[in-house]
């Protein structure tokens, strides 16, 4: 995880979840200039990668801890700045999301939690996750990760998006060590299919040079979370190239978490 002068290294991030969120990412055809949010500084971790990942856009972290700002810096080699395409912010994403400064952000990477793991209350509210549909443009994905394996937070945590966006998917994050659980959301504005999702994987590991393959880890999501034998091809009713090459029930795979 560390260089040998003590800053975080994001080729040897371990975190299944860090990855397969970084991989969901590939949703959105982000192009040079286009805006990424963070809400949840952590260990740095996941904007480290999403900054190797993704250079050409301008990433914008919100933390509302200044200690946990501090702790990422000092603890876990998190040295990226304003000069490396991160612009790291230290407000409470509610407020963020009111101020005039705010952009419109084309992808935003939920990952904060209290001290206990849960979910901060505020963020699963319905009003919340029309704010920030309110400031996500019209192709834009919202991913969002849902640690533990308790069906009753997983389902409060989702239900938001649920009533926000018409496409909400649910998958299993794999190869990891703890229970994790995405939440991928976007407008019908979004027509990108699967296929170009894995393409978009693949290139962001070979320009990055990871030595993890991020395509294959959403075939095997899909795979596993919709028991689906072509992953390539299963996508919503209206985004899919060949509906009978599914076996997935999408009203209920969609919808019922």
């Amino acid at each position: 995880m560390f260089d040998t002068d003590g800053s975080m290294n994001p080729r040897q991030i371990g975190l299944a979840y860090i990855r397969f969120m970084v991989a969901c990412g590939a949703w959105v055809d982000l192009k040079p200039g286009s805006k990424v949010l963070v809400v949840g500084l952590g260990s740095g971790s996941l904007a480290a990668v999403l900054r190797l990942c993704m250079p050409q856009v301008e990433l914008h972290v919100v933390e509302i801890n200044r200690s946990a700002i501090a702790a990422a810096r000092e603890h876990f080699g998190f040295t990226y700045g304003m000069g490396d395409g991160i612009h790291v912010i230290h407000d409470d994403i509610a407020a963020w999301l009111s101020r005039p400064t705010c952009p419109v952000y084309d992808a935003v990477f939920m990952d904060a939690y209290l001290q206990d793991g849960s979910v901060p209350p505020q963020l699963t509210e319905q009003q919340f996750s029309e704010n920030l549909k309110a400031h996500l443009s019209v192709q834009g994905v919202v991913v969002a990760n849902i640690a533990g394996d308790d069906d009753a937070a997983l389902q409060s945590a989702a239900l938001p998006y649920q009533r926000v966006f018409p496409n909400v998917w649910k998958l299993e994050v794999p190869c990891s060590h703890f229970a994790n659980t995405v939440l991928v959301s976007y407008s019908n504005k979004n027509t990108r299919k699967i296929g170009d999702v894995l393409i978009t994987a693949q290139d962001m590991v070979a320009k990055a040079e990871l030595p993890y393959d991020l395509a294959g880890m959403l075939r095997s999501s899909w795979q596993r979370s919709y028991d689906c034998e072509s992953p390539q091809l299963c996508m919503d009713k209206a985004l899919c190239d060949n509906q009978a090459a599914c076996n997935s029930d999408h009203e209920a795979v969609l919808l019922e978490l």
